[in-house]
């Protein structure tokens, strides 16, 4: 028999037990590889998901603001300041805060996110959705966002069978005109949309804008523009495109945020974990079958032949432990979503990204079991 695919299959499973417990080991870092990097896309996708909606060229912020929910709010006439400046067409001020509604079935208070906007300044683009903000004219309406989590009761049921429904925020009476749906993140677990009058009078927060909406007039190059606004406007507001702003956003709770951190090491320890794994029991049927392999050598067998053999074997591993680990990934994945309404999921990029990674370090745990055959001498066996 060659040294080829048949051999090295055959010799993988002769021990079945230690086959078996090789498979576990792969399939779980595989299982760990794919959870921590979909739960990190979930919350990358999540970070800018209200921002994505965003109709902006170039979006302003106090040079105090880090996310989403530590937006620091700036001087409101810097959004006149950039509004004179040659090139923009308009520069919306978007207020952001924390709002305590009611449960109108349990009665208890919780804080949701709260977003105040002039109803006619099309700062958000929900035109899939057909959401309509000029309903945020009437004075004490709220939009309220149905994918908000459970714990704001059945705001959105309600509000489907009976229309425009009364709610208690901040202890007054406001009014539900309309739904949209968006969803939670890391830091919210939800959104209501109101007026920036609305907003004002409800006095949770000082009616100061988190954000400059800003869009260019048609021929202007955002770049130019961004510099001459750099310059123009006091150093307390800085400027980013959309682009590098969405990308910001996206650093912040990769590097800056300690779930970040706490995700990539999860990712690393599953690829420690699963190498460890593969090297253990591939060393251990190296060692078993030396004297075969010290035949195989005297017999004229190449190191490369040998490698070959144990090559195919951590192959064999990564494609057996990958599918195992991948459904249980996804199993993991479906009982996230229900349970967290994160947008959880791996992509089949992701899908080959870990089975490369997987490829990987089956590899090179073969490599350095192999460390054993190069040592051995056919002479010193028999």
């Amino acid at each position: 028999m060659t040294a080829g695919p048949v051999f090295a299959w055959r010799q993988l499973v002769a021990q079945k037990g230690h086959f078996c417990a090789a498979l576990a080991g792969v399939a779980f870092a595989v299982t760990l590889m794919l959870g921590q990097i979909g739960i990190r896309d979930s919350l990358l996708f999540s970070a800018v998901r209200l921002y994505s909606h965003l109709r902006a060229d170039i979006v302003m912020t106090s040079w105090q603001y880090q996310f989403e929910q530590g937006a620091a709010p700036f001087p409101r006439r810097r959004v006149a300041q950039a509004l004179a400046l040659d090139g923009v067409a308009s520069c919306a001020p978007l207020e952001m805060g924390i709002l305590p509604i009611e449960n109108p079935e349990t009665h208890q208070q919780r804080a949701i996110a709260i977003l105040g906007l002039d109803p006619d300044s099309e700062i958000f683009d929900f035109s899939a959705q057909k959401t309509d903000f000029r309903r945020l004219r009437q004075p004490g309406s709220l939009i309220y966002d149905a994918f908000s989590r459970p714990m704001y009761g059945p705001v959105a049921e309600m509000f489907r069978a009976r229309g425009e429904l009364d709610i208690i925020a901040a202890r007054k009476q406001m009014k539900v005109v309309g739904l949209l749906e968006l969803g939670p993140g890391y830091a919210s677990h939800g959104y209501v949309f109101s007026s920036d009058t609305t907003y004002a009078a409800l006095g949770t927060a000082a009616p100061l804008p988190s954000l400059g909406v800003i869009r260019l007039k048609p021929g202007f190059d955002a770049r130019e523009v961004l510099m001459n606004l750099r310059a123009a406007l006091p150093p307390d507001v800085r400027f980013a495109s959309i682009a590098e702003f969405l990308e910001q956003e996206k650093a912040y709770w990769l590097t800056n945020a300690p779930i970040g951190f706490v995700f990539t090491g999860g990712l690393l320890l599953g690829i420690v974990v699963g190498s460890v794994v593969v090297y253990q029991i591939l060393y251990s049927d190296v060692s078993n079958h030396l004297a075969e392999y010290a035949t195989m050598k005297a017999m004229g067998y190449p190191q490369r032949a040998l490698f070959r053999v144990v090559l195919l074997q951590a192959i064999f591993m990564s494609v057996l432990g990958f599918i195992p680990g991948a459904l249980m990934a996804d199993l993991l994945f479906i009982a996230a979503r229900n349970a967290t309404q994160l947008p959880i999921e791996v992509s089949a990029a992701r899908l080959a990204e870990v089975y490369g990674l997987t490829l990987l370090m089956c590899s090179a745990s073969a490599a350095l079991s192999m460390q054993v055959l190069r040592k051995a001498d056919p002479a010193e066996i028999f």
